[in-house]
């Protein structure tokens, strides 16, 4: 059976960040660089990471990474054309990521020299690059080889919560998982093989806050290949938890899976996701035909049921957020622990516009406030772009948000990943064109943010009473437009001018002090950059 790749050539990512927070996030997005697979993570509470590939010569590449803070400023000591990681000798590859908490990430990577199944020269190799772009101490600048001959299927890869990584990978129908510690070495009291389990196929790992170790695999049949999932639940030393069955939970899902990945569920157990390749005709998207399910308590939860959907992550008030599509809508789903839908709700998504895209390919993230971001891709002008919504945590759109969503990526963007930070934030991934790159959007603040489009609104007292006076800057020279927003979306009123010259001493709105006591937005558009303010009015 053949196993789906993706190749993402090229990525640009859409900061989701608290509001207030000033960022250096260029028009049109903050490079990134050139080559393929690109992948993200959040490396801690205010920044995130990504690793790509690179090719230097035919059957040749380097795996680099960057970084950037939340506020869109590369991260000091990560250099522009990123660190480099690793170098990668064979035509195939694959490559997995994820922070360690501390501004810095782990990154696994496996090459083989031509085609699928059992290969002689696979190498899986680890390594760790600290919050400074460094190499871990005691870490070699190569990283930690940890397999000759496996598999080529992508390593699981997973921070263990103290400093070190748990990498898992197939060798044939073999699975195994190391642990490296802090300093790159095996740590005392973990098998110095690793553990091993028959008949897999392929791995997820998660080690969550109560320092469970979960492994989830494809169960493999000799002669007809992935068939079931299999779960356990592990202590941190890799011996069965009590509580659980020592040999594993198993959920058959009908046919071939893959695309292992486990998120916490906040309550000991974990849910699982996985893809359906037994359905797909050749290679399928990423993402595609997704399912879910919850383990907890040592079994499969069966109320919970298996959720079929786009991109699942974990809520960090427990449950789980989905997006998907629906009639055509990017829709979100808020789920709670037992799987029922959470107050205000819907079970089945709850749009977050009002106009049919058609197909769609929605990721979400949570907001940090209750509600949720959904990013996705559409074809409504003809080409993939990438648009981004917000919903409150009472499941309406946010204030200030157009009903159609908003643009965030060029003609060409093609959406591929999202990681939610502390504080609101959240990063979503996207390819487009020849070149990737960074910008931004806030929580509270409706629409694309850039850094050069900011709106800075003078008041005589706050909340304001009377006319408002709206100092813009900096914009380029040319014609530049202000809109007064009321927190249901409707434009209150509008202002064009031409900057610099008209906007000398303030735009001027509500002349008559007629507006209604409230929160309305202040938005500034030219081109397209787009600068947000919040302010309050009093009749």
């Amino acid at each position: 059976m053949r196993r789906p790749r993706f190749i993402l050539m090229l990525a640009v990512l859409t900061l989701l960040s608290p509001a207030g927070a000033r960022a250096a996030w260029q028009t049109g997005g903050n490079p990134v660089g050139n080559g393929t697979q690109f992948t993200m993570t959040a490396a801690g509470p205010d920044r995130v990471v990504v690793v790509w590939l690179r090719e230097t010569s035919p059957g040749h590449k380097e795996v680099r990474a960057r970084a950037w803070t939340a506020d869109g400023n590369p991260a000091t000591g990560w250099p522009a054309e990123g660190v480099l990681v690793g170098e990668i000798a064979g035509w195939n590859s694959e490559i997995a990521l994820t922070g360690d908490g501390s501004g810095g990430a782990f990154v696994a990577w496996f090459d083989y020299p031509s085609g699928r199944g059992p290969v002689v020269n696979g190498n899986v190799c680890l390594r760790h690059v600290l919050e400074s772009g460094a190499p871990g101490a005691q870490w070699t600048a190569e990283g930690v080889p940890l397999f000759l001959g496996a598999f080529p299927v992508p390593p699981a890869l997973a921070a263990d919560g103290a400093g070190g990584a748990l990498v898992g990978w197939i060798d044939e129908s073999l699975g195994h998982v190391q642990r490296i510690n802090g300093s790159g070495a095996t740590p005392n009291g973990w098998p110095a093989e690793g553990l091993l389990f028959p008949n897999a196929f392929d791995l997820g790992l998660l080690m969550d806050a109560e320092r469970h170790l979960f492994v989830s695999m494809d169960e493999f049949v000799p002669g007809e290949g992935p068939d079931g999932l299999r779960m356990l639940r592990l202590d941190e030393h890799g011996a069965p938890d009590l509580g659980w069955p020592e040999n594993h939970q198993r959920l058959r899902s009908g046919g071939g899976i893959g695309w292992q990945h486990l998120l916490p569920d906040g309550a000991g157990g974990a849910f699982s996701t996985w893809g359906n390749i037994a359905i797909c005709d050749g290679d399928c998207p990423s993402y595609s035909l997704r399912f879910a399910a919850r383990f907890v308590d040592g079994a499969y939860d069966v109320g919970w049921g298996n959720r079929c959907a786009y991109s699942f992550v974990s809520d960090p008030a427990g449950g789980m957020w989905i997006g998907s599509g629906r009639d055509g809508l990017p829709t979100i789903m808020r789920l709670n622990p037992e799987g029922t839908a959470a107050p205000g709700w819907a079970i089945d998504g709850t749009p977050v516009m009002t106009e049919t895209v058609g197909e769609v390919t929605v990721l979400v993230a949570d907001d940090g406030e209750g509600g949720a971001f959904a990013t996705w891709t559409d074809k409504r002008t003809g080409s993939f772009q990438v648009y981004a919504s917000h919903l409150d945590a009472s499941a309406h759109l946010a204030p200030g948000w157009p009903s159609t969503g908003s643009r965030v990526g060029g003609p060409g963007g093609y959406l591929a990943d999202i990681a939610s930070l502390a504080g609101g934030v959240a990063v979503a991934m996207w390819t487009s064109g020849p070149s990737a790159f960074v910008t931004a959007l806030r929580p509270g603040v409706p629409g694309p943010m850039a850094g050069d489009g900011r709106v800075e609104v003078r008041v005589a007292s706050n909340p304001a009473r009377g006319p408002i006076v709206a100092l813009v800057s900096p914009l380029s020279v040319g014609p530049a437009r202000l809109e007064l927003v009321d927190a249901a979306g409707r434009l209150v009123e509008t202002r064009t001018f031409d900057y610099p010259e008209q906007a000398r001493g303030g735009i001027r709105l509500n002349e008559g002090g007629t507006l209604r006591s409230g929160v309305y937005w202040l938005r500034v558009t030219q081109g397209e950059r787009v600068g947000t303010k919040k302010i309050a009015v009093l009749e």
